[in-house]
């Protein structure tokens, strides 16, 4: 059985500003792709990036790339793209991630501390091409 590795995580792209008007309530949406090193030659390497969109109460705005490094214990190859590793336990790994980012980003920046939902990855697997998007009623 192939195992999986987060090496690392890193901020791609952020944004975070005030609203120009008052947000009028909570959410966010948030969707991932999943990147390989190369398409055509097989690699121990691969990612997760999550794209995510946050509007809080009162003014709060976020935009961010986000993307988690992956490593496996054998080459990625077509099987592998097309398993549930990639689709499901690789972004349920990396997502906890995200999540702490974001709550100790909003803390320091002098906002309440913002606690995303958790997201059940193995819900979504029937969506295909490892794009999913998730848009909560509200944070």
């Amino acid at each position: 059985m192939m195992k999986i590795q987060l090496l690392h995580s890193i901020v791609d792209n952020l944004e975070m500003r005030k609203a120009e008007e008052e947000v009028r309530e909570n959410n966010f949406s948030l969707s991932f792709a999943i990147a390989y090193r190369d398409e055509k030659k097989e690699s121990d390497l691969f990612g997760i990036v999550f794209f995510l969109r946050l509007r809080c109460l009162p003014d709060l705005l976020i935009d961010m790339e986000f993307t988690c490094h992956f490593k496996t214990s054998e080459p990625v190859n077509d099987e592998f793209r097309n398993s549930h590793f990639p689709k499901i336990n690789a972004p349920a790994m990396a997502f906890p991630f995200l999540r702490s980012f974001i709550a100790t980003l909003t803390l320091n920046a002098g906002y309440e501390p913002i606690i995303l939902p958790s997201v059940n990855f193995t819900k979504l697997r029937d969506t295909d091409k490892g794009n999913i998007i998730v848009e909560p009623e509200q944070v």
